[in-house]
């Protein structure tokens, strides 16, 4: 079927009405958000709630992203991969080529001195320059070069044929390293350097992070485990609190002797210690946990409490066979042990380039080219050195 204009310009203007509506049916669309607005804050809106106060929910999943966003050891810590793939990038300008650009103008006047020469004084002016490219190779670490010049020389001096004089030339060079410095020398030996130091910074950025959301995740459990710890001390005080009633009561009745009373009674002083203990223990958990989301923002004043909303139950054990499918998944994994491996690799690295280096020094060497010559016949110069042309 044949597209004519009219057709192709309607296809047109039907994609972009889609695009178009597409693009307001997704400005429309907010997606389903369970999360506490607390969560959402900035580090510049925490600032702004002086003192932080009040009774938060919070999930384990916006502990995580709270603890990341606010924590200052991520912030300092994100920039060491960026330098580090900078420091890589860098390391390959050492194959960057080289364009030198040499150009002058030389104006000699000087008293004659040569017996041959019958001009009073010598005026030489020579206008000219060079153009040389040189390069590195990778891995091999042979240099090449290129050269240009070029020259025009004018003179009065009697004896000389050709004023002015053209000289040109192109020389191509190269230096093979043949020993030292064949393949491990040492702008080589940098990229491989950078190249691994940057994976390891990455993983070690990583692990740094998973310690950051694992230290999270320890203390929003010890915050859940002192809660009930709180709520198993309560009720066995209110238990030990029925005892002693009861055995009042039949002591008052005379079922029971003193004594009875009296080891109710302690039993109440025990539970009663027993709760104070996992309270003060709830506090410390709490105050650790917002000390590990909001640390660098709180203040003296801040009176904030968490309350998690996360069920310790909705997370499945892992089975005997999990673990050890996870352990070996660890294993092969762990940005802490990639970044091992990779440090291993830059010492094996160094390793070759050391003994790289205890190599005597032969390099192979060689130069061609080719030099070019003219001119016009100098009117100053006089027989018998310049036979006249018609």
């Amino acid at each position: 079927m044949r597209l004519t204009l009219a057709r192709i310009a309607a296809l047109i203007a039907v994609l972009i009405a889609a695009t178009v509506m597409a693009g307001a049916a997704a400005a429309q669309y907010q997606p389903p958000n369970d999360r506490v607005d607390f969560a959402t804050y900035e580090p510049q809106q925490v600032l702004a709630q002086k003192p932080l106060e009040g009774t938060h929910d919070l999930s384990l999943a916006d502990a995580v992203a709270l603890g990341l966003r606010f924590n200052l050891d991520v912030e300092i810590e994100r920039f060491a991969p960026v330098i580090a793939e900078q420091e890589s990038e860098a390391s390959w300008g050492a194959y960057d080529p080289l364009l030198d650009i040499d150009f002058g103008y030389r104006n000699e006047e000087a008293p004659n001195g040569f017996g041959l020469n019958r001009a009073p004084e010598n005026i030489n002016r020579e206008l000219g320059g060079d153009a040389s490219l040189q390069w590195l190779t990778p891995w091999l670490g042979a240099q090449f070069g290129l050269t240009v010049s070029g020259s025009d020389f004018k003179t009065n001096n009697t004896v000389q044929v050709w004023s002015p004089e053209y000289n040109s030339g192109v020389f191509f060079n190269a230096n093979v390293p043949l020993l030292r410095g064949l393949i491990w020398n040492e702008p080589w030996t940098n990229v491989k350097l950078s190249n691994l130091g940057y994976g390891i910074s990455r993983d070690n950025f990583t692990a740094r992070v998973m310690d950051i959301v694992q230290n999270i995740q320890n203390r929003y459990w010890d915050l859940i485990a002192s809660k009930e710890q709180v709520r198993v001390a309560q009720q066995s005080l209110d238990t030990a609190q029925a005892l002693l009633r009861q055995s009042q009561t039949q002591y008052e009745v005379g079922v029971v002797s003193k004594v009875d009373v009296i080891q109710a009674e302690a039993g109440v002083a025990s539970r009663d210690f027993d709760l104070i203990v996992a309270t003060n223990r709830y506090e410390n958990s709490q105050d650790k946990l917002i000390s590990a989301v909001l640390g660098p923002y709180l203040t003296a004043g801040s009176t904030l409490q968490f309350v998690p909303t996360t069920n310790p139950d909705d997370f499945a054990t892992f089975s005997k066979r999990d673990t050890e499918s996870a352990v070996a998944t660890a294993f092969a994994r762990r940005p802490e042990l990639r970044a091992a491996k990779g440090a291993i690799d830059q010492r094996e690295v160094e390793l070759k380039f050391a003994k790289n280096q205890w190599l005597p020094k032969l390099d192979f060497q060689g130069t061609v080219g080719y030099v070019g010559r003219d001119g016009r016949q100098n009117p100053a110069c006089v027989p018998p050195f310049c036979v006249e042309t018609a």
